[in-house]
């Protein structure tokens, strides 16, 4: 069966076009470790490769709405029947005639070899559509750039709407305006619900999310990604393993015993009915946005709808399908599956609301609310508006005082800016009218928990 390729008499543009898909072909084909010795080693090895080049070349050619010529599952029973039309039918033996005397330095048997055809065909196809995707996405990345953009800056991430808009249809993408403070690692195993509304009790599909929004390569269309649950799965036990952060007295100076015990009392008054400040398992306390009095932007943008559908519902099911899909291409067994996701259902839910936060080391969490506002405890414990309208992060200074980033020259790294769409700093007003001593007592209890 001949090897129907395009004319070479080509128009400049296709020539540009051709040799963009060209050097896409290459890419594709170093990507399989055997496609040199193969290309070498004999007839049907040549004959392989050539029809994979073909077949390379007509899915860099398709069209995003073209249907593809191979589906993965069509394609390993189809190129298996394509390879033995190119050298010959194994019925007649000459193609195991070829393998004998030419190719049996690569394979033994002829199953290896159309297994090992199969495995390379399926592979690249894959390659291809994954990289296919990749044009696709940036296309619509590039088309979404008028949406207003809240600047993170270090330590924060708008992750739900970039996932949002990366997952899903552009016609459903929001303003990423509202980044937030990547929360502590430690103590997270022990919460059921996560995130900063408490939106999903999945430790794998948060995972896959985030690492799908962050740049791993994905297909929409058979959700195919280049992402490894057992590398997610490491993650999560390594997590586990973090312990909070003791304070340094040699450092920062001792804790003040005396001061600390009256601030534990305090702290019993006037924070402990929202804020534990154990290691176990916190309980699932949700409060709402007006009794609370913080940006309400992260909250307001999970919950907000994809079209008919709830955000999270959405974000539920195409977490599932990647995962699953993720288990199969790397060989993940149900069993081990299973193990990966013990005690972490793929649930997730829209509240509209923030959750509470354990107080474990939180005088290393600084800066402090969820979108990350207010530098230090001191100021926190302060009417918000006496706060810092603007501070530097991303300096790595630290007041032991205040408890929290220390002011810093705002030219020695990001500037906050509490003006900004998602920034603002009000809120969470308890315990601020105490007096001063009062709140440097919850702040010295606060450096030994």
């Amino acid at each position: 069966m001949a090897v129907v390729r395009p004319s070479r008499h080509r128009p400049p543009v296709r020539r540009r076009q051709a040799a963009v898909a060209t050097a896409s072909r290459s890419r594709l084909l170093s990507e399989l470790v055997a496609a040199e010795p193969l290309a070498t080693a004999g007839a049907a090895e040549k004959a392989f490769v050539e029809h994979l080049t073909a077949i390379i070349d007509k899915e860099l050619e398709r069209s995003p709405t073209e249907p593809a010529r191979f589906s993965l599952k069509q394609s390993l029973g189809q190129a298996g029947h394509d390879v033995t039309s190119l050298v010959g039918e194994i019925a007649h033996g000459d193609l195991g005639d070829i393998l004998k005397k030419e190719a049996g330095k690569v394979f033994s048997k002829i199953e290896d070899h159309e297994a090992a055809v199969r495995d390379a065909i399926e592979h690249a196809v894959v390659q291809v559509r994954l990289l296919k995707a990749r044009v696709e996405l940036l296309k619509k990345m590039k088309s979404l750039q008028s949406l207003a953009t809240t600047e993170a800056g270090p330590g924060r991430a708008d992750d739900f709407a970039t996932a949002r808009n990366t997952l899903f249809d552009e016609q459903f993408a929001i303003a990423a305006t509202a980044p937030c403070s990547i929360p502590p690692l430690w103590n997270t195993t022990a919460m059921t619900w996560t995130d900063w509304d408490g939106n999903t009790t999945s430790a794998m599909g948060r995972s896959m999310a985030t690492a799908l929004a962050g740049g791993a390569s994905f297909d929409p269309e058979t959700y195919i990604s280049t992402v490894s649950p057992r590398n997610l799965y490491e993650f999560e036990k390594l997590v586990a393993k973090i312990q909070p952060p003791v304070w340094p007295g040699d450092t920062f100076g001792p804790i003040d015993k005396d001061k600390s015990a009256r601030g534990a009392a305090l702290f019993g008054q006037h924070c402990a009915k929202c804020h534990v400040t154990g290691s176990g398992p916190p309980p699932d306390l949700l409060y709402d946005l007006d009794q609370l009095g913080t940006d309400p932007a992260r909250a307001e943008n999970f919950a907000t709808n994809l079209g008919d559908r709830r955000f999270a519902d959405a974000l539920r099911d195409v977490v599932g399908k990647y995962l699953d899909r993720a288990y199969k291409e790397f060989g993940v067994s149900e069993q081990e599956a299973n193990q990966m996701e013990a005690g972490h259902p793929n649930q997730w839910r829209p509240t509209r609301k923030y959750a509470s936060r354990p107080l474990v080391a939180v005088w290393a969490t600084a800066p402090y609310l969820h979108n990350g506002s207010v530098p230090t405890l001191d100021d926190l414990l302060r009417p918000s508006v006496g706060r810092p309208k603007s501070f530097a992060v991303g300096h790595g200074e630290f007041d032991p005082v205040k408890v929290g980033l220390a002011a810093g020259d705002a030219g020695a790294g990001f500037v906050f800016d509490t003006s900004k769409p998602g920034n603002p700093n009000a809120g969470h007003e308890f315990g601020t009218d105490l007096p001063s001593n009062d709140r440097k007592a919850i702040t010295e209890f606060l450096k030994a928990r």
